[in-house]
């Protein structure tokens, strides 16, 4: 089937339809629910085809700055970014308990062959509750390793093996941080400083790495100083 004829199946059997009018209203029909969506772009047609298992915490992403910034390697993300999010219509095909998300999919990546979509494999997200069960499935008898240790070679030979790893000594770049409320200026040798100064995590503050014009708690400034 040619994509016109697969998008026209799919607005066919979409729940839901959203547009730059409806966004708000994605939350009280998909919040906590699983299921199958489609991103269209109205524009040319083409479309991608995705699961979560939780569809508006998932859609909502696709409205986020810091998201579209870093990943970019993804064709529907370089999508909306090159004809904003306004071009494009989301719909909801269906909806399915979250064991049969993976399967359910795949059916509708082999069926309707999405033009952004650059894995042709279905893969599972894994949450909160899957990382635990992992876990668990890791530890005591479970564990192929259980009830056995390390002989004293082997841990000899695993240590000489940690101490022979290359050690990175690469500092960060400086990071100058405007205050809007003091109008001061304070320069940090690297981000990890910055988030220990604000009390944030690393992960937090790099967010605005690429975003020079966006104010970090409605107040700081970063900027990058490369000439290090």
């Amino acid at each position: 089937m040619n994509n016109n004829l697969n998008l026209n199946i799919l607005k066919s059997k979409a729940l839901h339809s959203f547009n730059s009018n409806t966004w708000n209203e994605i939350s009280k029909y998909c919040n906590g629910k699983s299921g199958i969506y489609v991103i269209v772009n109205n524009i040319n047609g083409n479309f991608y085809i995705g699961s979560a298992h939780d569809i508006n915490k998932r859609l909502r992403k696709y409205f986020q700055i810091s998201y579209l910034t870093k990943h970019t390697s993804m064709n529907i993300v370089r999508a909306i970014n090159k004809y904003g999010i306004d071009s494009f219509t989301i719909l909801i095909v269906e909806f399915t308990d979250a064991d049969n998300l993976i399967s359910l999919e795949q059916s509708y990546l082999d069926q309707y062959m999405p033009t952004y979509n650059m894995q042709k494999k279905a893969r599972p997200v894994y949450t909160t509750e899957s990382r635990r069960k992992a876990r668990l499935g890791r530890k005591g008898e479970a564990n192929s390793f259980f009830g056995k240790t390390h002989t004293e070679e082997t841990k000899a030979k695993l240590k000489l093996r940690a101490l022979a790893r290359p050690k990175s000594h690469k500092e960060g770049f400086e990071v100058e941080v405007f205050d809007t409320l003091t109008g001061t200026t304070t320069t940090y040798p690297s981000y990890r400083r910055v988030a220990k100064r604000l009390q944030r995590t690393h992960g937090t503050i790099s967010k605005y790495r690429n975003l020079n014009d966006t104010l970090f708690r409605n107040r700081y400034l970063f900027t990058i100083n490369k000439s290090k």
